[in-house]
């Protein structure tokens, strides 16, 4: 209620009980002025209405759909301004735009991030908050949370290398636009889970989508009757006889009718932009292990993209007392986790260094036989010294695969310098390693009081970008792997309980997630996320 309408309220009460005359037209007046304050709060505060631009902190008066919001996000006149705006808490569940200050113009963030749209996260995702940087001394981010915007540029749409590159770039101030989602664990109430299911359906010229509109029985709102045989939403699929129909066109549909939500339909002339709920419907445990040993024990398809890494064998003769002439970092149980031994260092005039095949940020496998993966930092070191004692070295390594010698692209594979390593690869190249080089490690959870093991997933072969991983996405605060606390967004999880989950759908990730019984034995990869 504004300042001029608790003026009003309190000349209304002030007014004599006994003067009709007075007391009529100004309870008239408060009345019209508090519905109109209470419509502009509905229009406001409601989901599915209209809501209002990220930039509105900056000076933006943008108020609308969701689906014209994104339209708008593209051609807004704020895009680029940088303005002060309150200290506001990150809360759950909103978008909130927030003011990082930095002492100095190439101080870092202190922050390590995992995702990019080219990853089953596509958001970018804050993995870990470290002691110094920017981000800790401001205090307000933390692990889990996604960097929608920096500075007015969009990372939605951003690979990951290019978004490290827009969070790099030196300023003193930095907007940043944080989500962070509200995670919740599901509670075991009995009441049927409802799955949230988004559909867009193109519309040609001409084009009917082919849906019945129903109003559901004994309640408000609408549904999908039945779909027209061979019409649009149902050669399309995904829309089912029965879906409820949450929104359309970021219209909330909860209250609707169906005569408008069919004016929705009949009105938008290019696209619809449904959200519809339906009930999970538990498989049968027998039906479950029998999908799952299809899906694991069928061949999996050849990749048609190209290999990420170079698969390189490296011989050399060399003298008795010469060294390798080349510094190494990385190991299992090192200071950011378990990864593959690397180079940091190749001496050009070394016995390695003078054919050029071997480079700096290269992967080593093995060396004479013995391999170096899942070894720590200090039983690689020794393999190496030893094998220098040999006059024929045969070193297996994988190197990077590039189309072309940009140094830009050399040094997006690389995180920030490292004072004690030298630079170190980023998340996005450690995910593209070949699974000769992963060390997995086994996470065993319990499950909570709710029965949930308290994290969320993405992922699977079913992904609209083709096979991808399954990837922890979040960890659900004070959960069964909140609490045991190895778990991280970003983590590939390669099984549960001995079953395989690489080569099996997201839907069935999640089923075979929440059958298992009791302790759950994850078979985990967890790399280092990107150093900021």
């Amino acid at each position: 209620m504004n300042y001029d309408l608790c003026l009003k309220f309190r000349s209304f009460r002030a007014a004599p009980e006994t003067d009709g005359e007075t007391f009529l037209p100004l309870r008239s007046t408060f009345l019209c002025l508090f519905l109109d304050v209470l419509d502009s709060s509905l229009t406001e505060r409601c989901k599915g209405t209209t809501v209002r631009c990220l930039r509105a902190p900056a000076g933006c008066r943008f108020k609308g759909t969701p689906t014209a919001l994104k339209e708008h996000m593209q051609k807004c006149t704020y895009k680029h301004t940088i303005s002060t705006i309150p200290r506001l808490p990150v809360l759950e569940g909103e978008i909130t735009t927030i003011e990082v200050r930095k002492s100095s113009q190439s101080e870092h963030l202190g922050i390590s991030v995992v995702g990019g749209c080219e990853t089953p996260l596509v958001s970018m995702i804050v993995q870990e908050v470290f002691s110094s940087g920017a981000i800790a001394t401001d205090g307000r981010i933390g692990p889990g949370d996604q960097i929608l915007e920096v500075n007015g540029e969009d990372l939605r749409e951003l690979t990951h290398h290019q978004a490290c590159r827009v969070l790099r770039k030196p300023c003193p101030l930095l907007r940043l636009t944080i989500l962070r989602e509200r995670v919740a664990e599901e509670r075991n109430t009995g009441a049927e889970v409802q799955d949230t299911i988004r559909v867009e359906l193109t519309k040609t010229s001409g084009e009917q989508l082919g849906i019945r509109i129903a109003g559901l029985q004994g309640t408000t709102g609408v549904c999908v009757r039945d779909l027209v045989e061979g019409g649009l939403a149902a050669t399309d699929g995904r829309l089912r006889p029965r879906d409820v129909i949450l929104e359309i066109n970021g219209q909330d549909m909860r209250q609707a009718t169906s005569e408008q939500a069919a004016e929705l339909i009949q009105a938008s002339v290019e696209k619809v932009d449904f959200v519809v709920s339906r009930p999970r419907r538990p498989q049968p445990p027998d039906l479950i292990k029998g999908m799952l040993e299809a899906d694991t024990s069928a061949k999996t398809p050849e990749d048609s993209r190209p290999p990420s890494f170079q698969d390189k064998l490296i011989s050399i003769r060399k003298n008795a007392r010469e060294s390798l002439g080349i510094s190494v970092a990385g190991g299992r149980a090192g200071t950011r986790g378990d990864v593959p031994v690397f180079v940091t260092n190749v001496q050009p005039d070394g016995c390695l260094g003078g054919n050029g095949q071997l480079k700096k940020g290269d992967i080593l496998v093995s060396i004479n036989g013995t391999t170096l993966v899942g070894l720590t930092h200090e039983e690689a070191v020794g393999v190496l010294r030893a094998s220098a004692l040999s006059q024929c070295i045969l070193l297996r390594a994988m190197a990077p695969a590039r189309d072309g010698d940009s140094d830009e692209e050399e040094e997006d594979d690389f995180d920030e310098e490292d004072p004690t390593t030298g630079k170190t690869p980023s998340w996005i190249m450690w995910m593209r390693l070949p699974e000769i080089c992963q060390v997995p490690k086994s996470v065993q959870l319990e499950r909570g009081q709710s029965g949930s093991l308290g994290f969320s997933i993405v992922g699977g072969c079913d992904g609209i970008h083709g096979k991808q991983p399954i990837l922890v996405k979040s960890i659900v605060p004070g959960g069964s792997a909140d609490r045991d606390g190895r778990l991280r967004c970003g983590d590939l999880i390669l099984s549960a309980n001995g079953h395989l989950m690489t080569s099996i759908s997201h839907t069935m990730s999640v089923t075979l997630l929440k059958r298992l019984q009791g302790s759950v034995m994850l078979a985990v990869v967890s790399w280092p996320g990107t150093m900021l």
